[in-house]
Parts: structure tokens; C-alpha cells; sequence
């Protein structure tokens, strides 16, 4: 009896020594997939509907012109914007009307041959001797087929234009971690290197900023003289000390003051230097 107890461990232990051996290493594969966004040419669509708005919004009381005109939009419009706008501007009108400009404002894929535009146009409207310049905003529409073949399906409809946000930028404050020889230190360095700014190339730029902070501006431009830098903040952290700077620059050619601001990081080590 104990012979047989003694077979059955021993055969459960090379049972088992076995199945180690012999296991099935299992593992769970996880599938990345990297979605690329892929980038729209929408240059097509622009000068498409620019080119479409100039002869839409344009007319004259003259039915040779109006007639030459809705010609012209055989060009760009549906078959049933057409009859929609065959009787729009009339023989009859009291104004004439010209483009000064026109802009796009946004274009939006709506599907994947459509196209959503908002554009604006100025226009000069003339009635009589009298002359006044309007500007007005527009939505459209463009189908655009995989040949490059375009068609505005939507008449200009017009829409709310763009205003003005309300923000302001944060302006650091002075915290007093810039001490008053720090400070003077800093805008010493800054007024030399603005100075050459204008007229440095790369290997003069090294000197005072790491490589590609900040680009040269032109190869020997002499139009900018420095008149002024301003520091409107520093404050420092660790080893790093955070400036915003205002430039003023005298353009010879136009003779106007150009006041350009920067938000650089400086820091010290034997000289000043402007980091990324």
C-alpha cells in the first residue's frame, strides 16, 4: 500500500514537472493603431469662392452687365442657384456695386466632398452721387469632386461677423526674486544684444541665445536701430530667470517707431544668455 501512495506522488511530481515545461506561454497583444490627422488643401476652395464672391457682388444697372454677369456665374453656381438668382439684381436696380475685397474667414469639411465657407466682402455701393462702403458676412457652400471640379451650392447667406475678444494676456508681475544689480545686469545684456540683433547672423546670435531660439532677422539689416528696451517684468525661478521686454526699433525705410515684445528666459552662467 505504501509502495503505491509512494508511485502516485512520485508520478504527480514529474506530472507536474511536465506540464511546466510544457505550458503554453500566454499573452495578451494590445493593438496600437496611431491615427495620423491628415491635412486638408483647402487653397482650391478659397480662391474658388474669392474668385466667385468678386462676381456675384458686383453689378450695375445695365442689362449688357447683368446679363454678362449671371454668364459668369454659370461658372461657379448649381442649376438651381441659377434660377434663383436670375432675378435678384434687375435691369432696374438703383446702385452699383463693386468689390474692394473680399476674405475668407474659415473653411470646414462638412463631408467629405463638401465644403462650409465664411468669407466677407467689402463692397462700394454707388446710388445717385452717393458713395458709402459696406462690409458684410456670408456662409456658402462648395462640392468639390475628386477631379478638382468645384460648384457653390449654397447662395451667400449671410451670417454673424467677428468680433474683437476680451482677453487680455497675463503680465507677470515683479516679485522681487530680480534683485536691483540683477536687473541692471539683464537690461545691459539685452540693450547690447538688441542693438545687433538686427545685423547678427547665426554665429554672432550663439554668443548671446542657444541655437534656434531665436532666429536672425535678416542678414545685414541695418533698417532697425535700436531706441529703446523696456522690461516690463522679471521674475526669477531657480536658475531661470523669466522676462517680458518690449523692443523699439526705428525703421529707417518707413520712418515708423516698431515696438516688439518678447517673452525670453535668461540665464547665468559666467555670462548671461538667452535659453529656450
Amino acid at each position: 500500500m505504501v509502495i503505491i501512495l509512494w508511485c502516485i506522488l512520485i508520478l504527480s511530481v514529474v506530472f507536474g514537472i511536465y506540464k511546466n515545461f510544457t505550458a503554453i506561454d500566454k499573452h495578451t497583444v494590445h493593438e496600437k493603431k496611431v491615427i495620423q490627422e491628415k491635412m486638408t488643401d483647402t487653397n482650391a476652395v478659397e480662391n474658388f469662392v474669392l474668385s466667385y464672391a468678386k462676381v456675384y457682388f458686383e453689378w450695375k444697372p445695365d442689362a449688357a452687365v447683368l446679363d454678362e454677369r449671371l454668364k459668369k456665374l454659370e461658372n461657379y453656381t448649381s442649376a438651381d442657384l441659377r434660377k434663383i438668382n436670375e432675378e435678384s439684381i434687375r435691369e432696374d436696380i438703383p446702385t452699383t456695386s463693386w468689390v474692394e475685397e473680399a476674405k475668407i474667414w474659415s473653411i470646414e469639411k462638412s463631408s467629405k466632398k463638401d465644403y462650409r465657407v465664411e468669407f466677407s466682402v467689402k463692397q462700394k455701393i454707388q446710388e445717385g452721387d452717393k458713395k458709402e462702403k459696406y462690409e458684410s458676412f456670408y456662409i456658402t457652400n462648395v462640392h468639390k469632386d475628386a477631379n478638382g471640379a468645384m460648384v457653390v451650392t449654397q447662395n451667400p447667406t449671410v451670417c454673424g461677423g467677428y468680433s474683437k475678444s476680451n482677453y487680455e494676456k497675463k503680465v507677470t508681475v515683479n516679485d522681487g526674486s530680480v534683485d536691483n544689480n540683477e536687473q541692471l545686469e539683464i537690461e545691459e545684456f539685452l540693450v547690447t544684444f538688441f542693438r545687433l540683433y538686427p545685423t547678427a547672423d547665426e554665429k554672432e546670435l550663439s554668443y548671446y541665445a542657444e541655437k534656434n531660439v531665436l532666429k536672425p532677422i535678416q542678414e545685414k539689416n541695418d533698417v532697425y536701430v535700436l531706441s529703446e528696451v523696456e522690461i516690463v517684468s522679471a521674475v526669477k525661478e531657480k536658475k531661470i530667470t523669466y522676462v517680458q521686454v518690449n523692443v523699439t526699433y526705428l525703421d529707417q525705410q518707413t520712418k515708423a517707431m516698431q515696438i516688439s515684445q518678447y517673452d525670453l528666459k535668461l540665464k547665468k552662467e559666467g555670462n548671461w544668455k538667452i535659453v529656450k
